[in-house]
């Protein structure tokens, strides 16, 4: 697979210097350098919510009359903290059911479908929450009052983020695709417990600057939730995590998230952890789960999905910015993953009008 610097037509400041990453042979082929210097894997999370640029959509709290239920179709990337009283939390592709009670967190960074409650409300009757407030009440972060009001009132203190690439596949791979945080775990975290305050302050004032430092408190909501998380359970406990946590084969997983387009193979690929190419591949699929040039092939295409909703990207540019030696090589392997044209995929999300919400 060729690699060649990326067209203009293609808005992308992934990619570092040329220079930096290839060396070339005598006969003008690219070969990988092996001193590429691996981001650190303690950084995975930074990188993963640069490349997302989220944007802080909405936050505020919500006071919820019993019964209530509330249905994300296509639930954003969102959390929700109880203040008081309780929320049930359905995840329709598990088919898993939560409960949350006081002091609880639960945080969503996998798009899917998922239903809130006071768990007295049967799922599949559940009301779209736009059918139930207005998306400027919810933007306006004053306090949104809605249920039928008639029992107990849940106070939830919610945030929702977007990503500037709305299609992307997943915001980290690595990581759970959601988590919850029980109260005595959040209690632990001083700096979170800070945050969660300062936002509540800030959903009562309108003062000059406030909607930007929401949008920044709401991103730090999720970088220290995720670590309160880590904290709690230990990296070893998340199968997501063992690839990173290796300190051989860490580095190079990271490596290939950073810069899926580079001309990887699993003999290069096994030269960098100074390991044979059979040892190398057989630790790979036992850390990771599959073989080394599938999980390339992945996290190609999980770019490619966030980069196509892009109107202007140009497919010619964007397969060799991923590698591909030509835009026909890249359809066959977009094809097979996705199971639609690359041309199809994206005019089917530039013209969506599905709110996240």
């Amino acid at each position: 697979m060729a690699y060649v610097e990326e067209e203009s037509s293609i808005q992308s400041p992934d990619l570092p210097e040329v220079d930096n990453l290839l060396k070339f042979d005598h006969f003008g082929n690219p070969n990988m350098n092996l001193n590429i210097p691996c981001p650190s894997t303690r950084d995975v999370l930074s990188e993963a919510l640069i490349r997302a640029q989220l944007i802080g959509r909405s936050s505020g709290p919500w006071y919820l009359g019993r019964p209530w239920s509330i249905r994300l179709t296509r639930g954003p990337i969102s959390f929700f903290l109880v203040k008081s009283g309780q929320c049930n939390v359905y995840l329709a592709e598990k088919k898993q059911h939560l409960e949350l009670k006081r002091g609880d967190l639960f945080v969503l960074t996998q798009p899917s479908e998922l239903v809130l409650s006071d768990g007295d409300v049967d799922v599949r009757e559940a009301k779209a929450l736009l059918d139930q407030v207005s998306l400027e009440e919810l933007e306006s972060g004053k306090p949104v009052r809605f249920g039928a009001g008639e029992g107990k009132v849940t106070n939830l203190l919610t945030g929702i983020l977007i990503c500037h690439y709305r299609d992307q596949v997943s915001l980290l791979p690595a990581l759970p695709d959601y988590i919850h945080l029980t109260a005595d775990v959040i209690q632990q975290s001083t700096t979170l417990q800070k945050v969660f305050d300062l936002l509540e302050y800030e959903s009562t004032v309108v003062e000059s600057g406030h909607v930007s430092l929401k949008a920044s408190l709401l991103q730090m909501v999720l970088v220290l939730s995720y670590r309160a998380f880590l904290q709690s359970v230990g990296i070893e406990a998340v199968d997501q995590l063992a690839s990173l946590s290796d300190p051989e084969i860490g580095p190079l997983v990271t490596l290939i998230h950073v810069h899926p387009g580079l001309p990887w193979s699993v003999e290069n690929m096994a030269d960098r952890v100074g390991m044979s190419r059979s040892a190398f591949a057989a630790r790979f699929v036992d850390l990771v789960g599959e073989t080394p040039m599938s999980y390339v092939t992945q996290c190609r295409m999980r770019r490619a999905a966030m980069l196509m909703t892009n109107p202007h990207a140009n497919l010619k540019s964007l397969a060799r910015q991923l590698g591909y030696s030509s835009e026909a090589a890249f359809s066959v392997a977009f094809k097979r993953w996705s199971g639609m044209s690359p041309g199809r995929y994206r005019t089917q999300r530039v013209k969506s009008t599905a709110n996240a919400l």
